[in-house]
């Protein structure tokens, strides 16, 4: 066991339980949501997305996140999946 893994194993003995965002704990993309975010704040801003995709994904993926704040309130959660989670 590394240093890692046993600094990460709950009191009870188990491991951490791991979620992917996108797609998997919200029914949407956070990318596709904050796009939709930030054109509603500046119809025009958008149009720099090209400009700011020529840097790869994770450059356009921190542009927006530069711009909006997501509200994890009105994520649309997938609630099948957070009833399992809460057992």
């Amino acid at each position: 066991m590394t240093a890692f893994s046993s600094a990460v194993i709950n009191k009870n003995g188990e491991p951490p339980i791991v979620v992917d965002m996108d797609g998997t704990l919200i029914d949407t993309d956070s990318l596709f949501e904050g796009a939709v975010q930030l054109w509603k704040l500046d119809p025009l801003l958008p149009l720099k997305f090209l400009w700011w995709l020529r840097k790869g994904k994770a450059a356009l993926k921190r542009e927006i996140a530069n711009r909006v704040d997501l509200d994890a309130e009105f994520l649309p959660y997938n609630e099948q999946l957070i009833s399992l989670l809460k057992k």
